[in-house]
């Protein structure tokens, strides 16, 4: 009698013994959020919240290419793209996200916007000499300028000194170097980086329209206020639905809020991947 006892007690102590051991080892199911069996908990905190904007992306190319970035893998980059110009621009994203230049070398088109940006995310002005086209090592310089908010390095430009003023004024927050750039769209994008910079939205009353147009000026002025402050109700005050869509962007990508990309028209995607990027804290646009 004794010894049914104690087997009775044995077997159930084994019993016991055995569930618990399956529950401490059973790991619960992850789901795959990005290609090639990349797993949540696999990624940091920033990467889920860039996947989960990536995975908003409609376009399954681009939304492979962002994935592909998250994971800093161009392996995920080959068969995925349907022609050499965008698989180009997979390998130059996911180049940028490691920082590793020698993936620029598996390029075969537009190779120097790849160690130009690249030289930024180093940064090391030594890749600008791998740049051929004068223009993009022009940007290359202004890339390493930024990086390293040294504007010496916007010496470097040649033959483009709206770019070389354009660079100096960011760097050194110096918008009076905006006044002196001819190029409208590249003194609008001066006074609106400075303004960013600074949070100062009184520099966005300085911004112009080529067009002679009061109302289509004011806009401008507007777009850039709302994105300083990404305050989005400015945008309402915006009558032209194309660029009410380009306030939201500025407000969506600036407060990396994925929820305004729905206002942005044909522009969404590409306001969920710079979003994607930004919170990766990468800037590259791939349109």
């Amino acid at each position: 009698m004794n010894k049914k006892f104690i087997l009775i007690i044995v077997v159930f102590l084994a019993i016991i013994l055995i569930v618990g051991i399956l529950l401490v080892s059973k790991k619960p199911q992850i789901r795959e959020e990005t290609k090639g069996g990349v797993k949540t908990e696999e990624l940091t905190l920033n990467e889920r919240k860039a996947v989960s904007v990536c995975n908003k992306i409609t376009k399954k190319e681009w939304k492979d290419n962002c994935l592909a970035v998250v994971k800093k893998d161009f392996t995920l980059c080959t068969g995925l793209l349907s022609d050499k110009y965008q698989d180009a621009l997979c390998y130059r994203v996911v180049a940028v996200a490691k920082a590793d230049p020698s993936v620029c070398e598996k390029i075969e088109v537009n190779k120097d916007s790849c160690y130009a940006e690249v030289a930024k995310t180093k940064p090391d002005i030594s890749l600008c000499n791998k740049v051929v086209a004068k223009s993009s090592k022009n940007r290359c310089y202004w890339n390493v300028a930024d990086a390293k908010q040294d504007s010496s390095f916007c010496q470097n430009i040649i033959d483009d000194q709206d770019l070389k003023n354009r660079c100096l004024a960011t760097i050194g927050s110096d918008s009076l170097l905006c006044d002196k750039i001819n190029n409208q769209p590249e003194r609008n994008s001066c006074y609106l980086n400075i303004a960013i910079k600074k949070n100062d939205q009184s520099l966005c009353e300085k911004m112009d329209e080529t067009e002679i147009v009061e109302e289509w000026k004011q806009d401008t002025q507007i777009i850039c206020m709302a994105t300083v402050s990404g305050d989005k109700s400015l945008c309402e005050k915006i009558n032209r639905e194309s660029e009410k869509e380009d306030c939201y962007f500025g407000v969506a990508v600036e407060k990396k809020d994925d929820s305004l990309c729905e206002k942005t028209g044909i522009a969404k995607d590409e306001c969920y991947w710079n979003i994607s990027l930004g919170i990766l804290k990468l800037s590259i646009s791939p349109f």
